[in-house]
């Protein structure tokens, strides 16, 4: 999913409803180079739109309105392109803000880290519940669960 081309499809204006959800979802399923091939039935079902030939005629008005661009293959499905969509790394390189760790504890986020604090040993805190787990002490998250005695089917009576 592709947070910039999500906000870029809802800044657009003079479009009808349908052509929003249309682009909405095609900005939902982009990749980084803001391209995308779902179906028209995938269209029409995360639209709700009831009609496929609404969700086709989308397409075409959203093209013409050069907003997205279709290459079509014969035998496979459609490749949409989101045209005009920038990046907010494109954005805070022209405002003079960076991107990236502020610290030195992570890589940043392109790369899928996390910038962690660090304990004063220098090793990251660990959010994990598994780490938790393997902690010997009770008090480490986890409550404990009573266990209720075994009760025979015809007496009631614990067994």
């Amino acid at each position: 999913m592709s947070v910039d081309a999500t906000r870029w499809a809802w800044m657009q204006q003079g479009i009808t409803q349908a052509q929003k959800l249309i682009l909405l979802s095609l900005a939902d399923r982009a990749d980084e180079d803001n391209r995308c091939w779902p179906s028209i039935l995938r269209l029409k079902e995360d639209t709700c739109i009831g009609n496929r030939h609404t969700v086709i005629d989308g397409l075409k008005a959203l093209e013409t309105k050069g907003l997205i661009n279709v290459e079509r293959t014969f035998g496979s499905g459609s490749v949409y392109t989101l045209i005009g969509v920038e990046s907010r790394e494109n954005t805070s390189a022209k405002t003079g803000t960076t991107t990236g760790a502020k610290s030195g504890t992570g890589t940043g986020a392109k790369s899928g880290t996390l910038n962690l604090p660090l304990e004063p040993n220098n090793e990251p805190i660990i959010l994990n519940t598994r780490a938790r787990e393997a902690s010997p002490s009770p008090k480490a998250g986890f409550r404990r669960v009573r266990k209720r005695p075994a009760y025979s089917a015809r007496t009631r009576q614990p067994v």
